[in-house]
């Protein structure tokens, strides 16, 4: 006679939301966090928030980001390979500019394509990486206390890369 198999191990625990940050947008600094609650077992909808500062050529200017994300599982629930887009509004403002003689403000918007990979552990530690491409339409506009003003708009595409860390639950 042969001894019994071993007991199965336990499944897998269901996450059904993840929490993460962006560490690389902490460097500007602006803290962007990412919300996405499974809606089903193969797909997933998420939220990002952001708010912080970013110096360019010795100028701080005030960042704030708002968009989502649509994000399909092919082949596990919530988690592994995914594939999606984003969209995503950014501003930025500025109203001390050149020693405070110039105001400036920019607000732009990109949608696009991505691809990524979930890690979940099974303490619920998440790591997320997403690549892509998006389009983006920016516009910035300056003015001065003298009642001179200027103003450009821009259309491109970009490199989208998201590298998350975070818990689900």
């Amino acid at each position: 006679a042969y001894p019994p198999p071993p007991p199965a191990p336990p499944p897998d625990p269901v996450r059904n939301v993840s929490l993460t940050l962006s560490p690389v947008h902490l460097l500007a600094p602006v803290f962007e966090l990412t919300g996405e609650v499974r809606v089903v077992n193969h797909f997933g909808v998420a939220a990002i928030g952001g708010y912080g500062s970013l110096t360019v050529e010795g100028e701080r200017f005030k960042v704030w980001e708002l968009g989502g994300q649509l994000l399909a599982y092919p082949m596990n629930p919530f988690h592994g390979l995914h594939l999606g887009a984003e969209l995503l509004y950014v501003k930025v403002d500025a109203d001390d500019l050149q020693s405070g003689t110039v105001r400036g403000s920019g607000n732009g918007l990109a949608v696009g394509p991505l691809v990524g990979y979930k890690v979940l552990t099974g303490g619920g530690f998440t790591f997320v990486a997403q690549g892509g491409v998006q389009y983006i339409a920016a516009r910035a506009e300056a003015s001065d206390g003298a009642g001179n003003s200027a103003e450009a708009d821009d259309q491109k595409f970009i490199a989208l890369l998201n590298l998350n860390l975070g818990y689900s639950f």
